[in-house]
């Protein structure tokens, strides 16, 4: 008798919450443009792009590639009245799922353990350029998160976690990269 009520104890009381999980989605279109003393923008994307383990970012609707590259039209804004060229190259913007390694036991399942670890990592360079290629200023941005979820979460719940870590860490990469430019490129700024 103890066993089926514990038993129905954990499917009652186990049952995945009903709790709304919406995506939201940063508007970037609000910040405000940082105009560099420049001609061109070029943008190299050498990030990987992969669809196989670990990487996710083709399972996320809002992922950090689609976030840089809205960032980057609006935020670095060439004027176009010298022969200076911004060169950004991302050379890291992905989303990575580790699946970690569980040797659960029968008391295990009264324990939440983590299931698997979600790594968003992104390295940027941003480089200044005059006309003979001769490097003016440089500055490298880099931003981190890293979080461990539960075996027992649900898909939207999974979802939701993952885009707010990509929110967060786009934010953390904003505020970085508006410091060190106004920092680092403060000569080639249009105020």
């Amino acid at each position: 008798k103890i066993l089926i009520s514990l038993i129905s104890f954990m499917l009652f009381f186990g049952c995945a919450s009903k709790q709304d999980y919406n995506i939201t989605k940063i508007d970037i279109s609000t910040y405000k443009s940082i105009i560099i003393d420049a001609n061109d923008l070029l943008i190299d994307d050498q990030s990987e792009n992969s669809i196989e383990y670990p990487f996710i970012d083709h399972l996320v609707l809002y992922n950090m590639k689609f976030y840089l590259n809205e960032w980057i039209k609006t935020r670095i804004v060439p004027n176009y009245k010298s022969h200076n060229q911004i060169k950004l190259t991302i050379k890291k913007a992905n989303i990575k799922a580790f699946y970690l390694d569980n040797n659960n036991t029968i008391e295990d399942i009264f324990v939440n353990k983590a299931a698997k670890r979600v790594e968003i990592d992104v390295y940027v360079t941003i480089e200044i350029i005059d006309s003979n290629d001769k490097n003016l200023a440089y500055i490298e941005l880099k931003a981190f998160k890293s979080k461990e979820l539960a075996e027992n979460i649900s898909l939207n719940e999974n979802d939701h976690v993952i885009q707010n870590m990509i929110n967060e860490t786009l934010m953390d990469f904003d505020k970085l990269a508006v410091a060190k430019i106004k920092e680092i490129f403060s000569n080639y700024l249009i105020i």
